[in-house]
């Protein structure tokens, strides 16, 4: 393979192995360089870069060119990015967008790979008897749980998402039997949230926790534990953002969105297109929407 021997040098002088450093650093604009444009790029010259692809058994650099993009894409697709530092600061635009890409692709394969679809559905039946549904969330999550509030909201669904942590336990203490509690922590151990889990236990509200640990006190503290696992520190001191964790979260809030819908399919269905109607008249003006069925 192109991609093998360039790793491994053999035989190159040192000008080529200048060129094969350039060209598995930059692999995806390889597609747009001309020859000329490549030898500038690694200051060496055309004839020096058709010896090389020779020398990697090609014909010469346009078919080099086709069979080095076919391959630099197929191994891209297979390689594993680091959740902590998925990118560095020589990467280009295009290899920063795809590795963002496989991260949010493998983060939520081993998501739902984890998922115990039986205990899914126990959670989901309750969900959908509860008469409020809370989230407990501070920080990154509680974006995705903003999001999640939405599209429960067009659905017809009480839901809390507060986001004043001084005020989490206050909607703790107010949960009751028929309160449906989800509290988010990756590290499952979040103060805030873990004061607000001891609050639901002692007053037998139902709780479901989303983290990452699952011997976290957050865990023990719950009636279920969906787990959020994305092979991310907990720690800013060692990764640049949190991107892995943001999409485990996302997307299990998106999946028992998704489940709650079906469980009454065509009546939310009903529901969210006329919610959409009235939506799309109150931009035509108040008379319409006495229009509406």
């Amino acid at each position: 393979m192109l991609i093998e021997k360039l790793q491994e040098q053999q035989g190159f002088t040192n000008v080529e192995k200048s060129i094969a450093d350039y060209l598995l650093s930059n692999g995806f604009d390889i597609k747009y360089l001309s020859i000329s444009q490549l030898a500038e790029a690694t200051y060496s010259s055309p004839a020096t870069i058709v010896r090389l692809c020779r020398k990697l058994g090609t014909k010469g650099y346009k078919e080099f060119r086709i069979l080095f993009n076919t391959e630099f894409e197929e191994s891209f697709q297979s390689e594993s990015v680091d959740s902590n530092v998925p990118f560095g600061s020589n990467d280009s635009y295009e290899r920063i967008s795809r590795n963002l890409c496989n991260l949010t692709a493998s983060t939520i394969n081993g998501v739902q790979q984890g998922f115990d679809f039986v205990q899914m559905k126990r959670i989901v039946a309750r969900m959908d008897r509860a008469e409020t549904i809370k989230v407990f969330s501070i920080g990154i999550s509680m974006y995705a749980a903003l999001d999640f509030k939405a599209k429960m909201v067009r659905l017809g669904r009480s839901i809390v998402v507060e986001q004043d942590d001084f005020l989490l336990p206050g909607h703790a203490l107010s949960s009751g039997k028929k309160t449906f509690c989800l509290l988010i922590s990756q590290s499952g151990e979040t103060e805030a949230v873990i004061e607000c889990a001891r609050i639901l236990r002692e007053r037998g509200s139902y709780s479901v926790a989303l983290t990452a640990h699952p011997e976290s006190r957050l865990a023990s503290l719950c009636d279920e534990v969906v787990l959020t696992s994305a092979g991310e520190s907990d720690s800013f001191s060692t990764k640049i953002e949190s991107f892995a964790s943001f999409y485990a979260t996302h997307y299990v809030l998106d999946c028992l969105y998704c489940w709650l819908f079906r469980a009454n399919y065509a009546e939310n269905a009903a529901a969210t297109q006329k919610k959409g109607r009235m939506v799309d008249a109150s931009h035509w003006g108040g008379e319409r929407l006495q229009q509406l069925p």
